[in-house]
């Protein structure tokens, strides 16, 4: 059993007039996300993730005990539970720690994300996928069952290792390899699709991990990048799980949708498809991002 994180200070209070502008602001929030819930139809409410909106409003609302009562925060609510709040983690720690728990804890919630992805990607048979932070399999093991050759990529050995067991019951030939996104040998390995989801979150910068991708991109090749959207991160969504009572942070980065722009300018590629979803929300809570090689003008 991991030894339990120690926990963060509370942050100071804010003075009467931040808290007064800052409630003010949350309110509207929180109206905005209720008025946004009130008019989603029964229909699309069941493809929807099981109760994301309800955790924006969850998120919001502690958005203002954070104002209000900084102390209250050594708790944390998610998934209509409360957990401990523990200290935030670095990406190999973290994610080692929740290995176990992974598809049994998430599994389902990112149905609209899959859905959106496999649309976008068409057609995988004969495809080789570069899956980046391919974790538990989630993705890698799908694009193998189209008919994909995928190799995965994950700096957690205990991930990789959930993934493999999983690869192993449905004899899918996957590939799979131990290392830091920025760090790993690719070899002259090139790749029609390179993917990553919910992985350059952790990374501090998005240039250097697209200019390190694209040399391993054949001719047409794209890269294709699905993330929570920065505003909703911004707005408290968090990036962790809860295990055993406490809800383990895992330390990442907000990039904002200009980063995604100046990173493909920097590698010489090109913006093919920028996707916030769903659009009918107040805030969405996905970015989708293609990038590929400059398309010639005739």
């Amino acid at each position: 059993m991991p030894n339990e994180p120690a926990k963060s200070s509370p942050p100071p209070p804010l003075s009467p007039e931040k808290q007064k502008e800052e409630t003010e602001y949350l309110a509207r929030r929180l109206e905005q996300c209720a008025s946004t819930l009130r008019e989603v139809p029964p229909a699309d409410q069941q493809k929807l993730p099981p109760g994301t909106l309800l955790l924006l409003v969850r998120y919001l609302e502690e958005r203002i005990l954070q104002v209000l009562a900084p102390g209250s925060l050594s708790e944390f609510r998610w998934g209509g539970a409360t957990h401990r709040r523990g200290s935030a983690q670095e990406p190999r720690e973290g994610y080692g720690q929740v290995a176990a728990f992974y598809d049994e804890v998430l599994g389902g919630r990112f149905g609209m994300e899959e859905q959106l992805v496999f649309e976008v990607l068409g057609e995988l048979r004969g495809k080789a996928i570069l899956d980046v932070g391919c974790g538990t399999g989630r993705f890698s093991i799908p694009f193998a069952e189209r008919g994909a050759r995928v190799t995965g990529v994950d700096l957690s050995p205990e991930m990789l290792a959930q993934a493999r067991r999983r690869a192993s019951e449905t004899n899918l030939p996957l590939e799979l390899m131990d290392g830091d996104a920025m760090a790993v040998d690719l070899g002259d390995r090139r790749f029609d699709v390179v993917f990553s989801s919910l992985a350059v979150t952790h990374l501090p910068e998005l240039a250097p991990f697209v200019a390190r991708m694209r040399p391993h991109l054949r001719s047409g090749g794209r890269i294709l990048l699905s993330d929570m959207h920065p505003n909703a991160q911004r707005m408290g969504i968090p990036v962790g799980m809860p295990i055993e009572g406490t809800y383990r942070f895992i330390r990442h980065h907000i990039h904002p949708i200009s980063e995604y722009f100046e990173a493909a300018t920097c590698a010489g590629l090109t913006f093919r498809r920028l996707v916030e979803y769903p659009k009918e929300w107040v805030q969405p809570l996905w970015v989708l991002v293609e990038i590929g090689e400059p398309v010639a003008v005739r």
